[in-house]
């Protein structure tokens, strides 16, 4: 069960590294479920139904990051940050970084609940 799982995180960075060119677009338009036509935001707007905000920024270390924070009507809260690299050939390839679901951190099998 937990290769599965494995598995899934393996194919969400690969499919985020696959699409679009500017990093907040090519995270929002992927596909995040496998056998789902859903985009990533189309999966996060099911369960987090109130307010979707994505923001990109550089740490003081130079370090691009895009983070997406959304909340549901009834109070529960998503954040999840992913470190951006830029390959020398110019490719975009977002990484997940720090997840935090109703302000406590959590791991990247924390996301696998969106799929549910």
């Amino acid at each position: 069960m937990r290769i599965g799982k494995l598995m899934s995180i393996v194919s969400l960075i690969l499919m985020l590294s696959s699409c679009g060119n500017d990093s907040i677009s090519q995270i929002k338009n992927s596909n995040f479920c496998d056998g789902s036509d859903l985009s990533f935001e189309d999966t996060l707007s099911l369960k987090y139904d109130s307010e979707i905000k994505w923001s990109k920024f550089e740490t003081k270390d130079g370090q691009d990051i895009v983070e997406v924070n959304a909340k549901s009507k009834k109070g529960k809260t998503f954040m999840m940050q992913y470190l951006i690299k830029t390959t020398a050939s110019g490719k975009i390839i977002p990484k997940p970084g720090y997840i935090e679901i109703d302000g406590k951190k959590s791991n990247f099998f924390g996301l696998l609940f969106l799929c549910i």
